[in-house]
């Protein structure tokens, strides 16, 4: 026979404490008084549409609907035909080269490392920003990243 020491004891009884409420909660019927209509619930949980305090003003949830590339509609690659300076378009173009040979090179992504601005503006994953008089806060899915700015 073997001891259970007194932590996991506790932990085991504390569990079984929260597990037993949560089914007294479920079970125990609502006062009669207490039920409303289901047309009264649903109208208190109707999301209403957001007005932005000023045109600079970002809040909601943003959704990236045209792919990962920068251009919407073109795949990534070459044909996204980014405007860059000439030392630039070598990079890019050893980029492409790398990752058709299986060898992505330049993204972070492809190590499991935060891909940073302006590359989370291309995730598939909704973000969500809010904004107030002093702050936005960009809060992505992708790595769940928090940006303070």
């Amino acid at each position: 026979m073997f001891s259970i020491p007194f932590y996991r004891r506790a932990r085991i009884a504390g569990m079984a404490a929260v597990v037993a409420a949560a089914v007294a909660v479920a079970v125990t019927p609502a006062p009669a008084g207490a039920q409303s209509s289901p047309g009264k619930a649903a109208a208190a949980w109707t999301p209403k549409p957001y007005k932005p305090r000023s045109p600079h003003d970002f809040t909601g949830i943003w959704r990236n609907t045209g792919g990962i590339g920068w251009t919407p509609g073109i795949p990534p690659g070459p044909r996204q035909n980014p405007p860059l300076t000439p030392e630039y378009q070598k990079i890019f173009d050893q980029r492409i080269k790398d990752a058709a040979e299986g060898r992505p090179s330049g993204d972070l992504t492809a190590n499991c490392l935060p891909q940073g601005m302006p590359r989370i503006m291309t995730m598939t994953y909704p973000m969500e920003i809010i904004q107030n008089d002093t702050q936005v806060n960009i809060f992505a899915e992708w790595q769940e990243q928090t940006r303070r700015i």
